[in-house]
């Protein structure tokens, strides 16, 4: 093997494929080429509307947009838009809210700079709709991690008011700059202004700011002596009598604050504490002792007139000489709005958890007074919890949801007798929604959120020289809309874009010219466009090929630096064909098929040495595969492979072995197959079934090649409970075999690449692991020499029970019809007793049963025979 690649695993499981194909063994090693780390669903909200559907919001980095995903009740399928997209951290953190017909408002913070810009946006016309609230305003962060804006605690919620126009309530980070400050915080603003403001729309669209009265530092100790992080963590809710309340904390001065406005108003509001430091630890607190020490992510929900629930975290953090030892991480209380503030009246507070299960994000909901859910993350185990309490927070049961890694706000609804958790899973880089009965009972999960797609179209060659293996690759990149090329050479991968960002690009294809200087050809939106692309000493220069087309699919070959390109054009529904002498151009172009109105799906195309083309595609108006070749004169002629509506294929793909032999694979849509179509001669095609099952989907898409031995293998999607790939070959016998292609769920599927370098195979594609639409490479050293009869054999020949008293069962998968023998032998090689003797054996499965009480106790050998291949077996017989 000539590539350094560190070995993955051999897989050592059988795997049956749909109880007719056996399975072979092959030793792949695998290759992460490329990773996303895209955080598709970081600083989430949820809201749930009266019918049951789910709305959410969600950042997606690696796209950096503001998406918008909604949950249909009925069906369980999600649909998804992007809301905002842009330079500099589109929506990083937001919020979201329904009006009374349903529609969605959302508030989010974009990343300008230094600073954050407040942006709102609705889709009451059916279309998204971005305003600016604070066109000239800037709010301020007070961390200095910009690159990692999850982790800053800008906050913001939105609620709408009773004429149907938002409020937003934001908090307001403004800074000047950083300076020392004593252990632990070396570094920290300490000129700057935090405090909490209010928003209001009216009905012509203009925008009221209301700035809540700033809390002074009452401690003066730290490095933030000018103000308080006040409303760090806010909360806005409508209240049910016209009334608003919002939650926030005063984290200097290590209080809980809680305000109710006057009915209608919003602008004129009552404060009242909730909690603070000094009732967590007893009053036994020296303000100069206590640094930084506050109350984090609260989560408030409004059950009645008067009830409120909160849920919040104490933090552990930034304690200086305090006693902690008695501080609960995750603290629930529930209160009496209209007692707030009454003499002797204390909100009931209840903690739970343990000192080590530090708090990072809560989420809280209920169904009616008394049942409560809390949900939060457990970090340092890592796990996501739910307690359930059916008395108003006096009794708590814990339930572990799952094991996950986040960084980022949970969300919980509830919904008739179903609890819905929202938490973004930062190891599988996913926003997952997870259910169960409010009762209890088993979770269920579902992905919420979409990811960027690396390699949606991709292409690749293979290139040996005496000491390296040279991969090239050439891939679509969604997130900046951008095609790359990458190459592997000596070891290390490199990857570089073709051309500008922004073209719309989504079919590609690649080939190595002379001197293996690569050509890329690719189909491209703004402008729509067929462009041939080439490198030369790294810089790339580019064709135009067509710019009159609508290219859906694409295949070229190279052949003598000319350069032939195949494609089909969705707008005249046929197959058309450019031809150029050279890279440069220019080019002459003709239509190849036009015999019905949908010709030319998913061509492939393929030259000989000689430099003839033989290329198959897809009549999608007749249903049928059809076969053309190109004459040395330039002249294409066409066969029809299958007739009209025999199946419904979609997928091609052709290939011709050394001998000349020319076949075509191809899925039948109508009966879930793979189809190969070998050409016996002009116009005479005959067709066999290589897959068939019934409970996955096959072959869309899949690949085709013949071995050094002319031997056909069929590479192919298939989708069940996984997506992954799978490889089938014939055999000399004419059987086909399943070839093991590791325990692939997780790594490469849905678009992939299928190439034989002498006797090694390489697969090169998309990765379907969950959150990591990267790209990934598998490799077979030798897989082409590989037994298959002899390894075929042996994984299939099952004998029981062994020891044995006597009776002696046998299953065998006989690859082909042929000899057959199975006899027991004694150590000496003496036959003993002929359990069969098959000049023609039956070809699959097959079972046999022995009596050998007549033989004595001891050890014998079990011998299948067959007509290339042999196989023993150990046997014990064991006295009566």
């Amino acid at each position: 093997m000539k590539l350094n690649y560190r070995p993955f695993f051999f897989l050592a499981l059988i795997c049956l494929f749909s109880g007719q194909l056996s399975a072979q063994l092959l030793e792949w090693t695998y290759e992460d080429i490329l990773t996303d780390i895209q955080e598709s669903g970081a600083n989430p909200d949820m809201i749930m509307d009266g019918q049951g559907n789910l709305h959410v919001c969600y950042w997606k980095l690696g796209e950096d947009r503001l998406g918008y995903g909604r949950r249909d009740k009925s069906t369980g399928q999600w649909t998804h838009q992007t809301v905002d997209q842009g330079a500099n951290f589109q929506g990083f953190k937001s919020a979201m809210a329904l009006d009374a017909s349903g529609k969605v408002h959302i508030a989010y913070l974009k990343k300008s700079g230094l600073e954050a810009e407040l942006k709102y946006a609705h889709n009451i016309t059916g279309n998204w709709i971005v305003e600016s609230p604070l066109p000239t305003q800037t709010l301020g962060f007070y961390g200095f991690d910009l690159l990692s804006p999850r982790f800053t605690q800008l906050s913001l919620d939105i609620v709408i008011q009773a004429n149907g126009q938002p409020a937003i309530l934001y908090f307001d980070g403004r800074v000047d700059h950083y300076t020392n400050c004593p252990f632990p915080i070396i570094t920290a603003y300490d000129v700057y202004e935090l405090d909490m403001n209010l928003l209001t729309r009216q009905a012509g669209g203009a925008w009221g700011n209301y700035p809540f009265q700033n809390i002074a530092d009452r401690n003066q100790v730290g490095c933030m002596p000018f103000g308080d992080r006040f409303g760090e963590f806010c909360q806005l809710k409508p209240g049910p009598n016209g009334e608003y309340y919002a939650l926030t904390n005063s984290l200097h001065n290590h209080d809980l604050l809680f305000y109710r406005s006057a009915p209608g108003s919003l602008n004129s509001w009552t404060k009242v504490l909730i909690d603070s430091v000094s009732r967590q630890l007893n009053n036994n607190v020296n303000p100069g002792q206590i640094f930084r020490e506050g109350f984090e992510f609260p989560a408030m929900e409004v059950v009645n007139d008067t009830g409120i629930h909160l849920l919040y975290g104490a933090s552990n953090f930034y304690g200086k000489n305090a006693p902690l030892t008695n501080r609960k991480p995750v603290i629930y209380t529930y209160f009496n709005s209209d007692s707030l503030g009454a003499p002797g009246y204390q909100p009931f507070h209840h903690s739970f958890g343990f000192l080590n299960e530090y708090r990072s994000f809560f989420s809280l909901s209920t169904k009616g007074n008394e049942t409560v859910f809390a949900s939060y993350y457990h970090q340092e185990i890592g796990a996501l919890m739910v307690e359930t309490s059916f008395n108003k927070g006096l009794d708590w049961t814990k339930d572990t949801v799952d094991f996950i890694t986040t960084n980022s706000r949970l969300n919980s609804a509830v919904y008739q007798d179903s609890l819905f958790v929202l938490a973004y899973n930062g190891q599988a880089d996913e926003l997952a929604l997870y259910s169960r009965s409010i009762s209890g009972g088993a979770w269920n999960v579902q992905r919420a959120s979409l990811t960027e797609v690396r390699g949606a179209s991709l292409s690749s060659e293979i290139y040996r020289t005496p000491t390296d293996d040279e991969v090239h690759v050439v891939y679509t990149e969604s997130s900046a809309d951008q095609l790359m090329y990458g190459k592997k050479a000596l070891g290390s991968w490199s990857h570089t874009p073709i051309g500008s960002a922004g073209k719309g690009y989504f079919r590609t294809a690649l080939h190595l010219g002379t001197n293996q200087t690569p050509h890329v050809v690719y189909a491209q939106l703004n402008p729509r466009e067929l462009v041939l692309a080439t490198e030369n000493n790294g810089i790339w220069t580019t064709s135009l090929i067509d710019d009159m087309a609508q290219v859906e699919d694409v295949s070229f070959e190279i052949f003598q630096n000319q350069i032939h390109v195949v494609y089909y054009d969705i707008a005249q529904g046929h197959l058309a064909y450019a031809w150029s002498a050279n890279a440069q151009g220019p080019w002459l172009k003709q239509v190849i098929d036009s015999t019905s109105q949908i010709v030319g799906i998913k061509p492939s195309l393929f030259m000989k040495d000689d430099g003839s083309l033989h290329l198959s595609y897809v009549d999608g108006w007749n249903s049928q595969v059809k076969y053309a070749v190109r004459s040395a004169t330039g002249i294409w002629s066409v066969e029809t492979v299958t007739e009209p509506f025999n199946y419904i294929p979609s997928y091609s793909d052709i290939a011709i072995s050394d001998t000349g032999q020319l076949s075509l694979a191809f899925r039948d849509d109508n009966n879930n197959t793979i189809q190969l179509a070998t050409r016996e001669a002009a116009g005479n095609w005959t067709l066999e079934e290589v897959v068939g099952v019934s409970n996955e989907q096959v072959g869309a898409p899949l690949r085709m090649l013949f071995d050094t031995k002319h031997r056909p293998w069929v590479l192919y999607n298939s989708l069940d409970l996984l997506t992954e790939i799978k490889l089938v070959r014939k055999a000399e016998s004419g059987s086909w075999t399943q070839v093991s292609v590791l325990n692939n769920a997780g790594f490469i599927g849905n678009v992939f690449d299928f190439h034989l370098i002498e006797d090694d195979f390489y697969i090169i594609g998309k990765k379907n692991k969950s959150g990591d639409e990267g790209l990934g490479l598998l490799y077979a050293e030798n897989g082409v020499r590989t037994s298959l009869e002899a390894s075929l054999a042996e994984a299939s020949f099952r004998m029981f029970p062994n020891p044995s008293s006597g009776s002696l069962r046998i299953q065998l998968d006989n690859p082909s019809r042929g000899k057959l023998r199975l006899a027991i032998y004694n150590l000496n090689g003496q036959r003993l007793h002929l359990i069969s003797d098959e000049a023609y054996g039956a070809r699959g499965q097959q079972r046999y049963e022995a009596d050998l009480s007549h033989l004595a106790p001891g050890m014998y050998l079990v011998q299948w025979q067959g007509e290339t291949f042999q196989v023993q077996r150990k046997l014990v017989l064991m006295p009566k």
